[in-house]
């Protein structure tokens, strides 16, 4: 095959993708068959398509109600019948806790937004009488199932069943209030989002306060975690094979590798052990001369400095360095293997807050301390 044929079947070959792409994005190929809605999104416990007779069984949540259209003339209003969305969420999908906005979005790519707190209202009225209604997802009309568009058969003109198979039905939040009700025809898909909650630590405060933003932000990437009931023992140490952990998910290095077992004491079942050998793969931890990584072992400030900087990538930089520039008191008794790394990161500001007048590089490093070491090597 020349060239240019080859040429013309990857042109093709990429534009079926994309199409399919686009069809799978809108929801048109994604259903299961006989499905005529998909409810997903990270705001839900699962993605859930639903099929015409799925929703009708539906008796939780199942609404009969009159609901009006339109009030730019004349009110004109009608009996729906129908599933409560939020009851339908909530009670049979599953909603996530963080779950704040819903996009209705019908077959022709139309869409409508409401948050949470809208979904959930069950007072919305109409200006027939004074009956409170939720927000349903209507299957029927005044007892006759809706129908596609005028065309189809079952359309009924004096009745308007058309824009089916399903519409978003919302009433009036203020009766008598003008063009104020919603309605979307043609229904197809739900996407419930979740909102990001910002993580906050009770223990992280007056003496970690320095610490705050970089324990929150290491947090919310799911770098680090806390122990619970919003705690992050900001004060307690950290061992050697907790601190390569929190380095590896810092610059999200592949764990996935076969385990080959680089140190004598790091096992294959260890919850450490893929982390570990990642870390020793791309250089960022050494062992000890018997052999050994010591995981349990608390991990000081000479060893923490040492291993972020060659995380920066500064390995070659810091064998060059001979300290000139290190300011601490106790420059003297800093050891050579380490001398250039402390330079490097007192200069770059990386220990400001953890090492005040004297280095103590054998010292042993805390939570806190840690997970800003590592926040400020990723700005």
């Amino acid at each position: 095959m020349n060239r240019v044929l080859k040429g013309k079947w990857k042109a093709a070959i990429l534009l079926v993708s994309m199409l399919c792409i686009h069809f799978l994005a809108t929801g048109s190929l994604a259903f299961a068959e006989g499905s005529i809605i998909r409810i997903s999104g990270d705001g839900v416990l699962q993605e859930t398509s639903f099929t015409m007779e799925a929703l009708k069984s539906i008796t939780d949540g199942k609404v009969k109600k009159m609901y009006t259209m339109q009030t730019l003339v004349e009110p004109h209003s009608g009996e729906y019948e129908g599933v409560d969305l939020y009851d339908l969420l909530k009670n049979t999908v599953g909603l996530k806790e963080e779950a704040s906005t819903v996009k209705i979005i019908s077959s022709d790519g139309v869409s409508m937004d409401f948050t949470m707190e809208e979904v959930k209202k069950k007072d919305y009225v109409n200006d027939i009488d004074d009956s409170k209604l939720p927000i349903i997802l209507a299957y029927e009309k005044e007892g006759h199932p809706l129908v596609v568009d005028k065309n189809s058969a079952g359309f009924l003109d004096k009745i308007g069943n058309d824009g089916g198979p399903l519409r978003l039905m919302v009433g009036q939040t203020v009766k008598g209030e003008r063009n104020s009700p919603k309605c979307l025809k043609h229904v197809s898909e739900v996407i419930v989002t979740a909102e990001e909650k910002k993580i906050q630590f009770t223990d992280v405060g007056q003496f970690y306060i320095w610490a705050k933003d970089g324990i929150e932000a290491l947090a919310e990437q799911g770098i680090i975690k806390g122990i619970g009931e919003n705690k992050f023992a900001p004060e307690k140490q950290l061992t050697r094979a907790e601190f390569a952990v929190i380095l590896v998910k810092a610059l999200d290095l592949d764990v996935s590798e076969e385990f080959k077992g680089s140190f004598v004491d790091v096992f294959r079942n260890d919850w450490h052990a893929a982390y570990v050998e990642a870390a020793a793969k791309y250089g960022l931890i050494k062992g000890y001369p018997d052999g050994s990584f010591g995981p349990n072992k608390e991990v000081n400030r000479q060893e923490m400095t040492v291993m972020v900087i060659q995380a920066m990538g500064l390995k070659e930089e810091a064998k060059v360095r001979e300290g000139k520039n290190i300011t601490y008191r106790d420059k003297e008794k800093i050891p050579a293997w380490v001398i250039g790394s402390v330079e490097i990161a007192q200069e770059k500001g990386l220990l400001e807050n953890i090492v005040v007048g004297y280095f103590n590089g054998e010292k042993p490093v805390n939570r806190a301390e840690a997970a800003v070491m590592v926040y400020r090597m990723l700005q």
